[in-house]
Parts: C-alpha cells; sequence; structure tokens
C-alpha cells in the first residue's frame, strides 16, 4: 500500500451548496472497509468494498453486478465516494469512473480526489417529524422508537426504553423500518450508524442511509416539500 501523502489542491473546483471543504492530508481507508459509492444525477448508490489507491492516481473499490448500477459505470461518469472514519466523521469526496475491470474480478478504478469533505458534500433539506419507526440489527434485535429528523440521505432515530443492550456501534449497518409518513406499506431502508448519543434509557442514532428505495425517495422528498411550503423554510434539525 503506497505511503500516505497530502492530496494536490491544484485545479480545484469549488462547487455551489456544499460544506465547507479542506485538503486532506490524507485518505483513511481500510483495505477491506466499505464505502458508500453514489452515482451522480442517477439517485442510485451501493456499499463497496476498498481494494486498495494509489496516491494522486486512483481509489479501487469493487462494485455489484446489478445491471442498473453495473451499465451506468462507464468512463469519467461522475461519482460520490463516502466512508466513516472510526471516531464517527462522515467524509466523502467527488471523483469519476476511470476504467472498470470485470475480470477476474468487478473492480472500479475512481480518480483519486484532490480534496475530501466531512459531513455532507452537498446541504440537502431536513426536516423535523415524529414517524414511528424501529432498527434491526444484523443478530435479529429489533428496537422501537421514533423519527426526529429525515432528508434524502439520512435520519436522526431515537430509541424509546429500554435502550437496545449492547448499544450499537459508529459504523454498524441496520435496518431502518418504518412506514413513511402515512403509506400504508413499511419501508425497510439499509442504513449505518455514524454517531450515536445515549441520555439514559434512550439512544439517538444518526443514521446514513446505504440503499434506498425509490419509493422511499419520493416519500421523503415529497415530505420535506410539503413542510417548506407549509411552514416556509422552518422545521429543520441537525443531524
Amino acid at each position: 500500500m503506497p505511503e500516505d501523502k497530502t492530496p494536490a489542491e491544484a485545479g480545484t473546483t469549488e462547487q455551489p451548496n456544499h460544506e465547507e471543504a479542506r485538503p486532506a492530508p490524507r485518505l483513511d481507508l481500510a483495505v477491506g472497509g466499505p464505502v458508500l459509492v453514489e452515482i451522480e444525477g442517477l439517485r442510485r448508490s451501493f456499499k463497496a468494498k476498498v481494494v486498495g489507491w494509489d496516491q494522486d492516481r486512483f481509489v479501487l473499490t469493487t462494485f455489484p453486478s446489478r445491471p442498473e448500477i453495473r451499465d451506468q459505470l462507464y468512463q469519467d461518469r461522475g461519482l460520490i465516494l463516502r466512508y466513516l472514519h472510526p471516531d464517527g466523521t462522515l467524509y466523502g469526496f467527488h471523483s469519476v469512473v476511470d476504467s472498470v475491470l470485470f475480470r477476474p474480478e468487478r473492480l472500479l478504478f475512481a480518480r483519486y480526489p484532490e480534496k475530501v469533505e466531512t459531513l455532507t458534500l452537498r446541504k440537502e433539506d431536513r426536516v423535523n417529524c415524529f414517524v414511528r419507526a424501529s432498527v434491526e440489527r444484523s443478530t435479529g434485535q429489533a428496537c422501537q422508537g421514533l423519527l426526529l429528523n429525515v432528508s434524502r440521505s439520512g435520519c436522526r432515530f431515537v430509541s424509546g426504553p429500554p435502550a437496545p443492550e449492547p448499544a450499537p456501534l459508529v459504523g454498524e449497518p441496520l435496518t431502518l423500518v418504518t412506514a413513511l409518513f402515512g403509506c400504508s406499506l413499511e419501508q425497510r431502508i439499509p442504513a449505518d450508524v455514524r454517531a450515536i448519543r445515549q441520555d439514559g434509557a434512550r439512544v439517538a442514532l444518526g443514521l446514513l442511509f446505504r440503499e434506498i428505495p425509490e419509493e422511499a425517495v419520493q416519500d421523503i422528498e415529497r415530505y420535506i416539500q410539503d413542510i417548506l411550503t407549509v411552514l416556509g423554510g422552518g422545521g429543520f434539525a441537525p443531524l
């Protein structure tokens, strides 16, 4: 694995509506660790595994065999890669597809970033809500609670007592289960824990959606738009 160095900043183009960005001294990517890859303009993302990287050249990840993903990974297609640091900080960067390999393994070569951003790569509307939901762990353990705010990329979930034992860990994969905003059918949305706050018998989780169904995206965006229309931009809440 190459030695970490400071990525070059020359030629970086500032994008509108981004959170404040700063040069990344290094990519704290763990080989074999997860990374969320979003295909820009497609409203689709997939969870991949980091295979490696070459400083200032490329980041190498896996990608799924699903045609709706595979067929969009052509040269120079815009990407957003996000990964969670063990300290709970979410990092992300813009990239493009350099090339893909299908044999002997499916491998995606994404261009090495010139700048890494913290938290979110673009500002999204996030509104308060009170929606019944539950989270399920890989062990099968389920915890009931409420969604307190939501955006297209994530939400804040608070468990009602008793708190789950043991408490979830940052980076732990969960499944959010909820009938979003009055819909009759429950949605199951894979998510990763990005922040945890425990207050007595309750636990608040900041969740980052991984592969959100298109129906759920539409439900969330419709709900957010309704709130913004009625409240004139009120109802915002940080994660």
